[in-house]
């Protein structure tokens, strides 16, 4: 949906934290996207209104940032320790200053807890913004896809393609399944549950073979890196069953 928070009637704080307070089982967390197509002439006001959603239900508020307006000056002073910014390496809305170092906002941001997540997605994946970030020690804290109806057609396609990418980017695979699955699980309040394979927990695992060869990926840009290495899944086991394959 493109322009949802144009109207701010479509907006009802009461109604959303009602329905939060009824589904606290499966509600992890408040999503808002706070971009020009989104929220039209209405800046920050969506955000601060979810914000409030956020705070009265004591749940991480997640903010899609891209592109700008509200740029990200406006958008990360309101948010807050737990608090999950997403699309950080998009090409639209740089985390990068003009000299192409992080800026000091966003560094700050991380400082006092704000959790960095790619969401690759289907537009919001730069190959030379998340290099040079990288570079520089920024590395993101949960390594997601934001896959849907669009994005699972390409160059998303799902989570190992997207693991894989950072692993040829020069991260540690250890570092990637780390940031693709115990991280996430802190993130949402579920590690008790998902992310490790402790006993009590949901059973739920991916076996995957690091496959060699010649690989090209992309990114929402159009840009190519080729590696040399990617991540096949071969086996998952949910809830201690065996999925099928078809």
């Amino acid at each position: 949906v493109v322009g949802e928070l144009e109207d701010l009637r479509y907006i009802d704080v009461k109604q959303t934290i009602r329905f939060i307070e009824e589904n606290r089982d499966i509600v992890r967390g408040v999503k808002v996207r706070v971009a020009k197509h989104a929220v039209g002439a209405n800046g920050v006001t969506p955000l601060l209104l979810a914000r409030d959603i956020a705070d009265a239900v004591g749940l991480p508020l997640m903010v899609h940032f891209a592109p700008q307006p509200p740029t990200l000056s406006e958008i990360l002073p309101i948010l807050k320790s737990k608090d999950i910014l997403t699309h950080v390496f998009n090409g639209n809305t740089p985390i990068l200053d003009g000299d192409g170092c992080i800026r000091r906002d966003v560094i700050e941001a991380r400082k006092r807890g704000v959790v960095m997540d790619v969401g690759h997605g289907a537009g919001s994946f730069n190959f030379d913004i998340a290099e040079k970030a990288l570079k520089q020690g920024f590395k993101p804290d949960t390594v997601s896809t934001d896959v849907h109806s669009t994005s699972i057609k390409g160059p998303l396609f799902d989570l190992p393609t997207t693991m894989s990418k950072f692993v040829n980017m020069g991260l540690d695979i250890e570092e990637v399944l780390y940031a693709a699955t115990v991280k996430p699980a802190e993130t949402l309040q579920m590690a008790e549950k998902i992310g490790n394979l402790n006993i009590g927990s949901s059973g739920d695992v991916a076996v995957f073979d690091l496959v060699y060869g010649e690989y090209d990926f992309h990114d929402t840009s159009g840009k190519t890196l080729r590696g040399d290495r990617r991540l096949v899944n071969v086996l998952t086991i949910c809830k201690g069953q065996v999925v099928k394959r078809y």
